[in-house]
């Protein structure tokens, strides 16, 4: 099998099933978007240099449309969530509403999907200027929110900030989206440079944030996956058709890492090559910048839904100890940023030592009750640094 076709189903795997089961309608057509380079002068190109990545501006006419659409095949949908943007490449149709999706765990039994102006998950229009504090954050979809906007980690953020009394005025945008990665993440950066945010914050998600990074490095190092990805594929697909949405959140990652183990050490490298070019940019233009790492369900809710977990190990032929490649790279991924003077968020031993569960069963994306202790966890931290 090809590399293209690799990356294609893959990807249909990894990032469709992300939302498989969320019915989402609209009267959007999706078109391409010239998108914001006031800051930033266009998208990275990862080259390799000796044994290690380094990311590097180069023409953006190198990820296009027709290659956007090839690792992210949700943007193909009509009228759905996501729509090609040439800067940001995946990202959330603007002012979309979409039909309540029944959600059985929920306390309201529904979650409504809303997007801002900007394609966040905000209730309020974003302006360009802000005359107080702005903080902006990226992550895939437990960023994005299998929540109600007011709900996200963001929102609870910005809200313990505006309860503070005589506290700093704090507006924390989410510009989270499912079905992205740190690639995509950098591209944020890029994409929404003109808001002038004083901080930026990424939101790393360890059960498949490091196959992105290599599903996209391997892109743009021409790096050719071995014989055995067409065995991996074969598996994965026959196991993602019972378990569409759950495969995404670190079994697929461990399946393919127990494949192709010299991969977990190039996704790693990816991985924080791509937060190192987001620091960089950040120190060029005054912006503080901050990683926060999120583990999965299995690694932290103890046996909460732990039959649906022996099931999907079972039927990859995976131990526990496959499973936790996820958090072993998780903790390469801590070090190597710090080592860099990147500070990193571990929201795992917070989520662990809780009382939880902090993840829905349905799709073991976090619940609203792991929104709330990422929230606090993030606010207790960052207090004390804005002005």
């Amino acid at each position: 099998m090809s590399g293209h076709g690799v990356r294609t189903i893959e990807a249909l795997i990894a990032i469709v099933a992300v939302w498989v089961g969320y019915v989402f309608l609209g009267d959007f057509n999706s078109s391409e978007e010239e998108g914001s380079l006031a800051i930033y002068n266009g998208p990275p190109d990862l080259r390799v240099v000796g044994d290690t990545l380094s990311v590097q501006a180069m023409d953006q006419s190198l990820f296009t449309k027709e290659v956007a659409l090839s690792f992210y095949p949700a943007l193909r949908k009509a009228n759905g969530r996501y729509v090609y943007d040439k800067v940001g490449g995946s990202v959330l149709v603007p002012d979309h509403r979409g039909l309540p999706v029944p959600w059985d765990e929920h306390p309201l039994g529904e979650i409504e999907f809303v997007t801002n102006n900007r394609g966040f998950r905000e209730d309020e229009n974003t302006a360009l200027k802000n005359a107080g504090y702005r903080i902006l954050v990226t992550g895939d979809s437990h960023t994005d929110g299998a929540v109600a906007n007011r709900e996200s980690f963001s929102n609870l953020l910005e809200a313990q900030f505006a309860a503070l009394p005589n506290g700093p005025a704090v507006e924390v945008l989410n510009a989270g989206k499912g079905g992205s990665g740190p690639f995509l993440y950098l591209r944020t950066l890029y994409r929404h440079g003109e808001l002038e945010p004083d901080m930026f914050i990424s939101t790393l998600f360890t059960g498949n944030d490091f196959w992105d990074s290599i599903h996209l490095s391997d892109f743009f190092t021409g790096r050719v996956p071995t014989e055995r990805a067409g065995l991996y594929t074969k598996r994965i697909h026959k196991v993602a058709t019972k378990w569409p949405v759950r495969i995404a959140q670190g079994f697929n990652q461990a399946f393919r890492f127990r494949h192709m183990p010299e991969e977990a050490e190039l996704a790693v490298t990816a991985a924080v090559a791509f937060h190192i070019e987001m620091a960089r940019l950040c120190e060029i233009h005054g912006i503080r910048f901050v990683t926060v790492v999120l583990p999965t369900k299995a690694d932290v809710d103890g046996e909460d839904d732990r039959e649906s977990y022996r099931e999907i190990l079972d039927a990859l032929h995976l131990s526990d100890y496959d499973y936790a490649v996820s958090a072993r790279l998780a903790s390469r991924f801590i070090a190597s940023l710090e080592a860099n003077g990147i500070t990193c968020i571990d929201a795992t031993n917070a989520l662990r030592d809780g009382k939880g569960p902090y993840y829905w069963r349905k799709d073991h994306h976090l619940n609203v009750e792991g929104h709330k202790l990422v929230a606090r966890l993030l606010f207790d931290t960052l207090r004390h640094e804005i002005p």
